[in-house]
């Protein structure tokens, strides 16, 4: 396990015993999550329409020995209900309702029919569509509280952390203090040496509030993506079970039509009248207002990216200290960036296998993918945004020119509640679906070209270069893909459970396994001995990736033989 992640579960907090401040509140009430309420609240009313309908056609059956009365009740209720809506299906039901008028002594015969053929297949989808959808608010209701309570440890990690570099800025000035204005200090040995303690638990206190600090950072973005992961996944899902209940209302209404039919010669009339409402029934129509919700909420995700106490100059630090903290932080960014660059090869090539090999996988792995290069793009712009922001200090101090980046049309910086600085990044939506278009938009939102080669000397060139134009992205994506495949870079991609059929050989052969080698991460590969593994890729650093029983993963060349065809 990296230090990266060992601090992070080291530092981590109580969540449940987090106050729900304004902070948590203002992340209640954030954009993405008014959107998905929105979706919610739409689904939520199509649920209520299909319940009612199903009502009313339970009502249908058991009133229909009465007849007229009972029938005419039945008809306003379903034009009231159906009028409350919009759509070719509500409106086929608004049809249904007016001819229920007219068949108020003829419907006798369709109690059973409308009870066993319609209400209970009905009432069945509806009910799970429910299950469905509880677990689904579930999920996300879960994922925001996670992360406003993150945010609210971030802000009390930043206030910790501002305070400890003061005091440590005051310790190091009553220490060198006398000696800058040429005045000498004559210290006991005694003082000396208490002066000195003091001086290493200020600086052991401020810099575990720095990593601490960071880490709830990283913590905080992390869990914004984890709940915009799951909003995603939401909307996905409300998106099926709007078109399931569509098609299901719209079959029932196309059953309905039948049965009306095979009544008596008098219902013919009422039937030719349905024809054509029902008829104009649109799915896809009717799904315009599930995608126009879907993208009704903010195109630009708000990412808050770390402002160290001595990135500010308005903040009094020693110019010195300063760039060494400012060095330190940067290191510790570079260190995650080269990280996540790592886990994104290794995920591209994983999709790029996917994409060469239709058979391997399923939509729902291909998804996670999807997701996953996704998540690793805005952790990478996280990232990114705030290297070039710290190196940017950096070259202030040393009167050096600022890096120039595509990040820094995007940054916004502003003073938060406690009268902090806060940069906000704000990166435009075709930024997170630019690897799967394969080409980045034209216009204003797109940022301006840079060549890798114009970043700061000494740092490591930025994945998100790759932004400025569809040649840069389709070089890098080139690039990548003929990388070699290492443990490293496989370590953070997600477990692809692939469905393959045993006969499918990968393209390096095969191999026997000689020992047993359990899989310590979900990427590899737990093999026995007498195992026989399809070889797919052999890597330079001594590990393989093989396909063994439909699994997909990686293992270490030493424990296998490599057989002769």
């Amino acid at each position: 396990m990296s230090s990266k992640f060992k601090l992070k579960y080291y530092f981590k907090p109580s969540l449940q015993s987090i106050p729900e401040t304004s902070t948590v509140l203002h992340w209640k009430s954030s954009k993405g999550l008014n959107s998905f309420e929105e979706l919610r609240k739409y689904v939520k009313d199509g649920e209520d329409m299909a319940k009612q309908i199903s009502n009313i056609l339970q009502e249908r059956s058991d009133l229909d020995s009465s007849y007229a009365k009972a029938l005419s009740k039945l008809a306003a209720k379903t034009m009231k209900v159906s009028r409350e809506s919009s759509g070719t299906i509500a409106a086929a039901w608004h049809a249904v309702g007016s001819e229920m008028e007219t068949e108020s002594e003829l419907h006798k015969t369709l109690a059973l029919s409308l009870s066993e053929d319609l209400v209970k297949p009905f009432r069945h989808v509806i009910e799970t569509q429910y299950r469905t959808r509880k677990a689904v608010e579930v999920t996300v209701d879960k994922t925001a509280r996670s992360l406003a309570e993150w945010r609210a440890a971030q802000a009390k990690a930043k206030k910790l952390c501002y305070m400890c570099a003061r005091d440590n800025e005051k310790m190091k000035d009553v220490e060198f203090g006398d000696s800058k204005h040429g005045r000498l200090r004559t210290l006991s040995e005694k003082e000396t040496v208490k002066l000195e303690l003091n001086r290493r638990k200020s600086e052991e206190t401020l810099r575990k509030a720095d990593v601490k600090y960071y880490t709830y950072c990283v913590s905080a973005e992390c869990a914004r993506l984890d709940w915009e992961a799951a909003t995603n996944r939401g909307s996905r899902c409300f998106h099926a079970m709007e078109e399931e209940r569509l098609t299901q209302m719209r079959d029932i209404a196309s059953q309905y039509l039948s049965v009306v039919k095979n009544l008596s010669q008098k219902l013919v009339q009422i039937a030719d009248r349905l024809n054509i409402p029902i008829a104009c029934c649109s799915i896809d129509s009717d799904l315009q207002t599930v995608v126009s919700l879907r993208s009704a909420g903010s195109n630009v995700s708000e990412q808050l990216l770390p402002d160290f106490y001595a990135e500010h100059v308005s903040n009094v630090m020693n110019r010195d200290r300063r760039k060494k903290t400012l060095e330190k932080c940067l290191n510790l960014i570079c260190e995650d960036i080269e990280r996540e660059k790592g886990a994104k090869i290794g995920v591209e090539k994983f999709q790029k296998a996917l994409q060469e090999n239709p058979k391997f996988g399923t939509d729902e792995s291909r998804q996670e993918i999807t997701d996953k290069l996704k998540h690793l793009r805005s952790m990478l712009a996280f990232l990114e945004a705030t290297k070039v922001k710290v190196s940017n200090a950096v070259a202030d101090i040393e009167n050096k020119p600022k890096t120039e980046s595509p990040f820094v049309k995007y940054l916004e910086v502003h003073k938060d509640k406690q009268g902090l600085i806060q940069s906000v990044l704000k990166l435009p939506s075709w930024v997170q679906d630019l690897d799967s278009e394969g080409e980045s938009p034209s216009g204003s939102d797109s940022p301006d070209f840079i060549d890798e080669g114009t970043l700061d000397e000494g740092q490591p060139d930025s994945d998100f270069d790759e932004f400025s134009s569809p040649e840069s992205d389709s070089e890098d994506y080139s690039h990548s893909a003929a990388d070699s495949l290492s443990p490293k870079a496989l370590k953070n991609t997600p477990p692809l459970q692939q469905e393959i059929a045993p006969s499918t050989r990968g393209n390096g052969g095969r191999c026997r396994a000689l020992y047993t080698y359990t899989a310590n991460m979900y990427d590899e590969l737990t093999i026995h001995p007498g195992d026989i593994i399809n070889i797919h890729d052999k890597q330079e650093d001594g590990w393989w990736v093989g396909e063994l029983e439909g699994n997909i993963g990686i293992f270490p060349e030493t424990y296998v033989v490599e057989l002769e065809d």
